[in-house]
Parts: structure tokens; C-alpha cells; sequence
């Protein structure tokens, strides 16, 4: 009988460790569905009892906390090379958050949580570099840290919602930002009664994008103040 520390589908056998738990997890967070991740479907996936994976992860959080920053180490190694600190923190973020929203399943937690591992290490330390080379230093550095830091785990964790809600794995930038009241008073509401058809067509993704640039606005006219 093959051993519950090994994959067993198919004709392949591979040893069960950290790196193919993790893996075997991203996958199934990418599934559009609450509950999409645990130890049960875990086990399935991977052809093992679900009890083995406790043996490497001591629970569900601990398994979160690997996925998570495995996704922010990836997003390391595709960033371009010789960019600016604008382009630099313009790109982590965008394809930070494109990857937590295409893993909705551990995704909506992101915001709240912090991994304690390599990948969160890296992405702190580039995104201080990245500020520090803007010009920030002392407490300005810190603020607009925690400022662009809050603001992109936020919009990562609010796509990955968006995505869980509309329960498919087509990229959000699809969905409406807002669907504003169909019928209004232009008397009460004026103002919204002209903007409506506009408000309805954002997406999701172009406002992200957009508070993102903001919040890149805000660091250059920090550093450029004496």
C-alpha cells in the first residue's frame, strides 16, 4: 500500500513536503468558492490523508500564512529589472494584487494577516528601499509606508472578495465598481442623477488602479517638500 507521505495519482510518486503542500494549496484557493481550501479537499488533491498534511502544517493558519508568502516571493522574481522607484512599487503592487485575486480562497484574509516569512521580508524591505529612493526618510518614510502597504493589501483583499462573490475566475476588472440606484429624483438627487451612468461603468480594477497612482502622487510631493 503506497505510504501517506507520497502523491498517489496517477503513476507518479513524489515525497510530500512544505513546497508541495503549498503548491497543492494555491491551487485550490484558486477555486471561486468559501471553503474552497481545507485539510479534507487538501488531502484529495494531493492523494494523501487529509492527517498527513499535519504533519509539515499545524493547522489551517499556519498553511495560509506559507500560501501567502509564497505568492509575494513570486511576485519578487517577475518584478523588471531598472526600473524607477515609481515603476518599481507601480508594478509589485499590480502584480501583487492581480495574485491574491486570482487565489480568492486564502485571498480576502490578506489584509489582516502577516506571514512572518521570507517573501513578506523582501517585499517590506522593497518597498522601504523603493521609498528611501524617492526621498523619504525619518517618519515620512514610515507613514507613507504603512500608507501605500494598507492601501494595496486592502485593494488585494477587496478584488479577491469581489472575485469570491462573483464566483468565477475571470479577472475582476470585469465587474462594475458600483451599481448605482436605477430610479432617482434629479431633485433629491441631483448630482448622482448625472454622474450615474458614469459611476456604473468604472470597474473594479480601473479604481484600483487609480487610488494606486494617488497614493504614488502623495509620496512624490512629500519627498519634493523640503
Amino acid at each position: 500500500m503506497p505510504s501517506a507521505r507520497t502523491r498517489r495519482r496517477g503513476s507518479r510518486s513524489t515525497p510530500l513536503d512544505r513546497e508541495v503542500i503549498v503548491t497543492a494549496a494555491l491551487q485550490l484557493s484558486r477555486v471561486p468558492e468559501p471553503g474552497a481550501l481545507s485539510f479534507r479537499r487538501l488531502g484529495q488533491e494531493l492523494g494523501v490523508d487529509p492527517t498527513a498534511v499535519y504533519r509539515h502544517f499545524r493547522d489551517k493558519d499556519e498553511l495560509v500564512d506559507a500560501a501567502l508568502d509564497r505568492l509575494l516571493q513570486d511576485v519578487s522574481t517577475r518584478l523588471t529589472a531598472g526600473l524607477g522607484w515609481r515603476g518599481r512599487l507601480q508594478e509589485a503592487a499590480t502584480l501583487y494584487m492581480d495574485a491574491v485575486a486570482s487565489h480568492p480562497g486564502i485571498g480576502t484574509e490578506v489584509a489582516h494577516r502577516t506571514t512572518g516569512g521570507p517573501g513578506e521580508a523582501d517585499a517590506m524591505e522593497l518597498v522601504l528601499g523603493s521609498l528611501a529612493e524617492a526621498g523619504l526618510s525619518g517618519d515620512g518614510l514610515i507613514r507613507h509606508y504603512a500608507l501605500f502597504s494598507t492601501y494595496v493589501l486592502s485593494c488585494a483583499a477587496a478584488l479577491a472578495a469581489h472575485r469570491l462573490h462573483a464566483g468565477t475566475e475571470e479577472s475582476p476588472d470585469l465587474g462594475p465598481w458600483a451599481s448605482p440606484p436605477a430610479r432617482l429624483d434629479p431633485a433629491a438627487y441631483p448630482q448622482l442623477t448625472r454622474l450615474q451612468g458614469r459611476i456604473a461603468a468604472l470597474t473594479t480594477r480601473e479604481v484600483t488602479l487609480t487610488g494606486l497612482e494617488l497614493v504614488l502622487d502623495a509620496v512624490e510631493r512629500a519627498a519634493a517638500r523640503p
